[in-house]
């Protein structure tokens, strides 16, 4: 994978780029010890201008889900339907994060466990990480 993912704004191109490593990194703030997401280059709570990057294992719980049946813009490499799930990460402070469901549908109910893993998704003429989610 090329630097596609360092295209982002500078807060968050450490997570992107932590994501085409296979990597899972989350922001917390030096300061006050509040998890940020998304990432910020200035914490809006205490005012630290240093936020630290934390390796966080794949791992959260199921917030909420919608199944898409039609496609649309930037979804032309993800077969209809598809279930995109929000993840609330425990080892995070329960910041949430989205990614497409990979599992038995019957399965998904709130707070249900899921593991993550780290792909790619075709958008427009790019390969960008992505997250999947399965259950645990």
């Amino acid at each position: 994978m090329d630097d596609a993912a360092l295209r982002t704004g500078p807060a968050d191109a450490p997570y992107w780029h932590a994501l085409s490593e296979g990597r899972l990194i989350m922001q917390k703030c030096q300061g006050c010890g509040e998890w940020k997401w998304p990432a910020v280059s200035r914490c809006g709570d205490c005012g630290t201008w240093e936020p630290e990057w934390h390796e966080i294992a794949l791992e959260g719980k199921l917030f909420s889900w919608t199944r898409t049946w039609h496609p649309f813009g930037g979804t032309e490499g993800i077969g209809t339907p598809f279930v995109t799930v929000l993840a609330y990460l425990p080892h995070a402070r329960d910041r949430r994060l989205l990614g497409l469901y990979e599992g038995d549908e019957s399965l998904l109910a709130l707070d249900l466990p899921l593991v993550g893993r780290i792909a790619t998704t075709r958008f427009g003429d790019e390969d960008i990480p992505a997250i999947r989610w399965l259950p645990a």
